[in-house]
């Protein structure tokens, strides 16, 4: 059986709009943008069935992930984990929703 496995960036913080790194020392929320880009995320893969989802534990990427635990798409528990951490400073927003 094939598997697929999505990669995404938590949304925009006020910090990256300022172009300043937070790395894991910094535990910011998603600003207005941030979080239109991650209800967009939703609408746009709401229909997928993740059988688990990993997150850092920084409040950003529950922010970004938060429409799928609201309305209950995720038929799994979350997994919240201190070996998922940042991939550093590489772009990879080459396909916003």
């Amino acid at each position: 059986m094939d598997k697929q496995i999505y990669l995404i960036r938590h949304g925009e913080t006020d910090y990256n709009r300022l172009g300043k790194v937070q790395g894991s020392s910094v535990d910011t929320s998603l600003n207005e943008t941030g979080l239109a880009q991650s209800g967009a995320f939703f609408e746009t893969y709401r229909h997928l069935p993740f059988e688990v989802v990993l997150t850092s534990k920084l409040k950003r990427t529950h922010e970004t992930i938060a429409p799928f635990v609201e309305m209950g798409c995720l038929g799994i528990s979350l997994q919240k984990s201190t070996r998922c951490r940042g991939a550093g400073m590489k772009v990879l927003s080459e396909h916003k929703p």
